[in-house]
């Protein structure tokens, strides 16, 4: 009884027999209303939106539910051309989908809630990206190649104008193009002086701006890294600490014949080991050394000599 067709079958009233409806025939069952009209045990529903479960303000809203369930594999619609599917709220904002060519489009504001959200695309427009993190654990904003892929392009490139000229770009190695920084700083450095310096134009460093520890050596003339470089060598020498075994050494140039020298070496130290040499180079023997103060030695010779003195000093 199972594999047996069932067919529908008619009366036809003026003959008083019945007939059956042949295969593909188109029966249309009319005035039928109220709920004991069903097809097995649930009503039908019409494509003006009326059901046969009641009167015709009473809408059957389709289960989607039910109809995902019911799908065999993957729930899929296949649009046709023309025809797009559409969901609009009541403000009329629309979420639209393009039957011929894929393309989606919102009106109303898209948010996605998720921990991350991945786009593989060429290319995103926009008129306005907003980042506003909700945990100082992270970084907000991230441009990183995937694993293997080597930039041949620039990661960064910011234009002011529609296909204008970039005015800062980061190149795919890293180095970075400014266009034009003519205000502003550098590593807290006023650009101006940051140019003029590397140009070698205008203002240069100021002699405070040296970044030396002046305890010990009072202050330095000059009015600029130059001139403070060609005096640096006068008090060079109270930068050095006097511990045993940190030696320093002074020329001292007698250049005129004299028979007292006056050896001012400016080293804050007693600790002096002196050799005299007269202006033949021949190592000579003063008379008499005398450690006049720990800055000044006094030579004495019985003759007047010129010559140099070398002087180590710890």
């Amino acid at each position: 009884m199972a594999d047996t067709p069932i067919k529908l079958i008619y009366l036809v009233q003026e003959l008083g027999e019945y007939a059956v409806v042949p295969d593909g025939s188109i029966v249309n069952i009319g005035g039928v209303v109220g709920p004991n009209f069903t097809v097995a045990g649930k009503p039908l529903l019409f494509a003006d939106g009326t059901t046969t479960n009641g009167s015709a303000s009473s809408i059957l809203r389709p289960d989607f539910q039910k109809v995902y369930d019911n799908t065999v594999g993957e729930a899929f619609i296949d649009f046709s051309s023309g025809k797009d599917f559409v969901l609009q709220a009541v403000n009329n904002n629309q979420f639209r989908f393009d039957a011929d060519t894929g393309d989606i489009t919102i009106s109303g504001n898209l948010n996605i809630l998720g921990q991350s959200s991945s786009v593989i695309h060429t290319t995103i427009d926009t008129d306005r990206v907003q980042i506003y993190p909700t945990s100082g654990g992270y970084t907000p904003f991230v441009i990183e190649p995937q694993g293997g892929v080597t930039p041949q392009v620039n990661v960064v490139d910011i234009k002011v104008a529609r296909n204008g000229a970039s005015v800062f770009t980061i190149g795919p190695t890293g180095q970075t193009y400014i266009q034009d920084l003519s205000v502003g700083k550098i590593n807290n450095v006023d650009f101006t002086i940051l140019t003029n310096h590397v140009n070698g134009i205008g203002i240069k460093h100021s002699a405070n701006q040296i970044s030396v520890d002046r305890t010990n050596m009072g202050t330095i003339p000059g009015t600029n890294v130059q001139s403070v470089l060609e005096n640096l060598s006068d008090v060079v020498g109270k930068l050095v600490t006097h511990d045993v075994g940190n030696i320093r050494g002074y020329e001292f140039t007698q250049a005129t014949a004299e028979a007292v020298w006056t050896i001012t070496h400016g080293q804050n130290t007693k600790k002096v080991q002196i050799t005299i040499w007269d202006s033949h180079d021949e190592m000579v023997w003063a008379d008499s050394v005398q450690i006049f103060d720990q800055n000044t030695i006094v030579v004495r010779f019985n003759t007047p000599i010129t010559g140099r003195a070398i002087l180590m000093l710890f």
